[in-house]
């Protein structure tokens, strides 16, 4: 009876499925921001790519590469 039954792979589908949700939960915290620094010698392109296509401000932060001493710019995105 309890091998014809759906119910109990039922149960454990909801079981796995909010025990996976838990997890995220706790390992990603409440807020599911993600930030990104793109380091390039083209950050008008970045920039203005990232703002039309998410419509979202940027940060662009000026650098010298460290081994090529090369300037260019840090893009911060959240």
């Amino acid at each position: 009876m309890v091998l014809n039954s759906w119910v109990l792979p039922l149960y454990s589908v909801v079981a796995y499925s909010a025990a996976l949700k838990t997890i995220d939960f706790v390992v990603e915290g409440v807020d599911r921001a993600k930030c990104a620094m793109i380091v390039s010698e083209y950050p008008n392109e970045i920039c203005e790519a990232l703002s039309d296509t998410l419509e979202s401000g940027v940060t662009r932060v000026d650098a010298t590469g460290g081994y090529s001493k090369r300037l260019k710019s840090i893009v911060y995105f959240v």
